[in-house]
Order: structure tokens, then sequence, then C-alpha cells
């Protein structure tokens, strides 16, 4: 009965955070700088991803810890080390490998620093986190993956036109607050039963 609870709730944690997290992102990244240039990348249009990237990962990260801080122990860097990684792997992802890797990339490195900070961490325990800090992070980014096909599929059933490059801030919005949806509902289907473990041995310790 609880950790089916748990898991409900960890569901819906995960949606309102990555809704919210990356609502906030397109109004402050596509508010500040627009049109942006995906081809040839401004340093303005940079920092303002940064700008909406970091308090995006923050989110998150808060949405998270209100369900699991009933549970379990987290670290109290998890909220300042969610926001840095997701930070720094969605614009590598972006830059570098080009999308959908910013997506892909960034919850990849949202579920490692979860798996980090539900875990004791210690000496000789950090060789024994890295393995499962590998599987959460391949759930998260499994999810990233679902969620966006997904949104691309309702979008194509339902005749709705996603922002593009160079469109207005508020279609970007609606674009990553569906995008948050849905990506929030996989990550959290596909992580659930993982995280549950680590609550469940969480509460039975105490």
């Amino acid at each position: 009965m609880f950790r089916g609870r748990f898991e409900i709730a960890w569901v819906l944690a995960n949606v309102l955070g990555s809704a919210v997290g990356f609502g906030v992102f397109a109004l402050l990244a596509h508010g500040l700088v627009s049109p942006h240039d995906e081809v040839h990348p401004t340093l303005s249009q940079v920092g303002a991803h940064t700008f909406g990237l970091l308090p995006a990962g923050a989110i998150i990260a808060l949405a998270q810890q209100r369900v699991l801080a009933r549970y379990a122990r987290l670290r109290r860097w998890f909220a300042f080390a969610m926001s840095g990684w997701i930070t720094g792997a969605f614009l590598f992802g972006a830059y570098v490998l080009r999308p959908p890797f910013d997506f892909l990339f960034a919850y990849a490195a949202a579920g490692m620093v979860l798996e980090f900070a539900l875990r004791p961490i210690g000496k000789g325990r950090m060789q024994q986190a890295c393995p499962g800090a590998l599987v959460t992070g391949l759930l998260f980014s499994a999810g990233s993956f679902v969620g966006m096909l997904a949104l691309s599929l309702a979008a194509r059933a339902f005749g709705l036109r996603l922002g593009e490059p160079g469109e207005d801030v508020v279609r970007h919005i609606i674009t990553m607050v569906l995008g948050g949806v849905f990506i929030g509902a996989a990550i959290g289907a596909l992580s659930a039963r993982r995280v549950a473990k680590h609550v469940v041995g969480e509460k039975a310790a105490t």
C-alpha cells in the first residue's frame, strides 16, 4: 500500500517539476533572447539558456525532494547539484551534439544526481554507487526519449504546432510545459520502482 502511494506521488512530482521547470526555462531562455540562432548560437543565447536552466533544474529537484523528504534522507547538496548538472549536461547536448541530446543528457544527469543523493556516500561506497547511478541515469534518459516521442505523436495526432526557432515566447512556453508533462510522466513511471526501493529501505531503517 505504502509503495503504491509513493510511486503515484513520485510520478506526479516529476510531472509537476518538469512542467514548471521547463516552462520557466522557456520563459527566460526564449524571452530574453529571441529569435534563437540554432545553427550559430550567440554568446547571449548561451547565457540565456544557462540563466533559464539553473532554476529549471532546481525546480525539478525541489519537486522530487518534497516527496522524498518524508521517507528518505537526501544530501543537502541535492538541489544545487541537480541545478548545476542539468544545466551543464543540457548545454553540452544542445551545442556540442545537438538536440535531442540536450534533454537526453540533462535527464541522464538528473537521474545520476538523484541516485548519489539517495545513497550513503563514504569511504568504499562510491564504487558501489556508480553502477546504480548509471542505471538511474539511463532510466531518466529513456524517460526523456519516451516523453519527447509521446509529445511528437500527440502533436501530430491533434494537429498541434510546437514552438520553432524564431517564434514568440508563448508558443515555446506551451511546448516546454507540454514536453515537461510527458517527460515527467515517463521518467517518473520508469524510475518509480527503483526509487521506491531506496525509500522502503530508509523507512525500514528508521
